[in-house]
């Protein structure tokens, strides 16, 4: 596994310029992921997130490497009782090159985003549809109170659950996984306390 860093980082509110971002880092988007985005932004509710995240030098030549999947999502997720969410993002990427070579990697830092939800959890997974390969998924829901797992949709499991304090909060976890096929239509994650 690589450590890699994440530069060029930007916010896009709309699909143009999600498409402005990506031809000047000369990418190509395909129109299945700007389909997805576009349904996203067009709700008003929500921006995308745009970043450059550093390849590893791979043992072949980068330009014969495929688009990366996203192998491995942790989310850590506070809820404050005011109804707002911290959400804390880490990945791991897979590329795979020329006779199966792959590069495995992983941005060095935490993505760190706040916002106000209905008093409720919410995690972005329905771009894993847009991955090659499956996807494992492991979340720390840190909620005031404890979370029933019986709010927890089909196909995810609550592996642990704990105290924690963080700053002058405590908290209740649960930690909750789930594994989803590469190209499955996944919707978000959205549970209502």
């Amino acid at each position: 596994m690589y450590d890699s860093e994440v530069f060029n980082v930007s916010m896009a509110w709309d699909i143009d310029e999600v498409r402005r971002w990506n031809d000047r880092h000369s990418f190509a988007i395909s129109e299945e992921a700007l389909a997805l985005f576009s349904e996203y932004l067009d709700t008003g509710k929500y921006a995308v997130f745009q970043s450059l995240v550093q390849h590893p030098a791979p043992p072949e030549r980068l330009s014969e490497f495929e688009a990366c999947s996203v192998v491995f999502q942790r989310g850590d997720i506070f809820l404050d009782p005011s109804g707002r969410e911290d959400l804390f993002l880490h990945s791991q990427f897979r590329d795979i090159g020329p006779g199966g070579a792959a590069v495995n990697f992983a941005p060095t830092a935490a993505l760190h985003l706040s916002f106000m939800t209905n008093p409720g959890a919410w995690y972005p997974l329905r771009v894993t549809k847009l991955n090659r390969e499956p996807t494992s998924v492991a979340l720390n829901i840190c909620t005031p109170k404890p979370m029933d797992e019986s709010l927890l949709p089909k196909g995810y499991n609550v592996a642990k659950r704990g105290r924690l304090s963080h700053g002058l909060q405590s908290y209740y976890v649960c930690h909750v996984t789930a594994t989803f096929e590469g190209g499955e239509e996944v919707p978000d994650l959205q549970l209502s306390f």
